[in-house]
């Protein structure tokens, strides 16, 4: 996907990648199916065999693709920023709870358990290798705090919990519950505004990647990722020097753009 946007395209699926370069066409029957249950059918371990069998082939095209069109090292750099993504850590990120839906309507010491309910779920999640939601719906996190069952027999009446899974963890959601009272209140962080400044330096830089994407028909990502265009816009650098620092890790574009990131945050400055 990520050569397949460098070079322009517009489907960047294997579908699609499959047929514009080997004229192949993939039998989608199993795209939707359940790839959880086990064991995987026969037809199933058929379907996920050559879906994989033309990937090495496909990624010699690509690569050819993006050496002729002079693109490899910054496909190279894409490549490598792929890599660097972290994964799941396993531990919760703190004032999560926020992110469950209905959560803007509730007090502070509903939120404060709700994180606590947040925090469980996620760690159970983790240990086992599945959604959040696998573990237990926002749906039922809601209930939970609202209602705040107190026994066995109030927990299991909650809609939306299996008898399986309340009989496994009743007594660490009771205990979650019963801190309610006892827990400080968990305020939702405000979010600073940004300077009228460097909300300008963003919109030009956004400005300048989109007409530059256009011109060398590409996403504007593919000009400069999102997590550089906040950097530059928030460093506000004056010289390459400085320029060179915030893009250490894409070169290419820092070669490629550096002259005219300078001179669109330059013109900012002067506006």
């Amino acid at each position: 996907m990520i050569a397949a946007r460098i070079l322009g395209e517009q489907s960047v699926g294997l579908a699609a990648l499959l047929n514009s370069r080997m004229g192949l066409e993939l039998d989608k029957k199993y795209q939707r199916a359940n790839w959880a249950i086990r064991p995987l059918t026969p037809e199933m371990l058929t379907y996920a065999c050559q879906d994989s069998h033309f990937l090495y082939e496909l990624r010699n095209i690509l690569a050819a693709e993006l050496r002729e069109k002079g693109l490899w090292e910054l496909a190279l750099e894409d490549f490598q920023l792929a890599c660097r993504v972290e994964g799941h850590a396993g531990v919760p990120v703190p004032q999560t709870c926020w992110k469950v839906a209905g959560s803007t309507a509730i007090d502070g010491q509903e939120a404060a358990i709700l994180q606590l309910l947040v925090d469980f779920r996620e760690n159970l999640a983790s240990k086992q290798n599945v959604p959040p939601f696998k573990i237990i719906t926002n749906e039922v996190l809601m209930k939970l705090i609202k209602e705040v069952p107190s026994t066995y027999d109030e927990l299991k009446a909650i809609r939306g919990t299996s008898p399986r899974f309340i009989e496994r963890h009743a007594n660490e959601i009771l205990d979650i519950l019963k801190k309610k009272e006892s827990l400080p209140p968990l305020r939702k962080e405000r979010k600073v505004r940004p300077s009228e400044a460097y909300l300008n330096r963003l919109d030009s830089l956004r400005e300048w990647r989109k007409l530059k994407g256009k011109e060398l028909k590409v996403e504007s990502d593919v000009i400069l990722p999102r997590d550089f265009v906040e950097n530059v816009a928030g460093a506000n650098p004056t010289t390459q020097k400085e320029l060179k620092e915030i893009l250490q890790l894409i070169p290419w574009r820092n070669e490629h753009f550096g002259k005219e990131i300078l001179l669109v945050l330059k013109k900012q400055e002067t506006e």
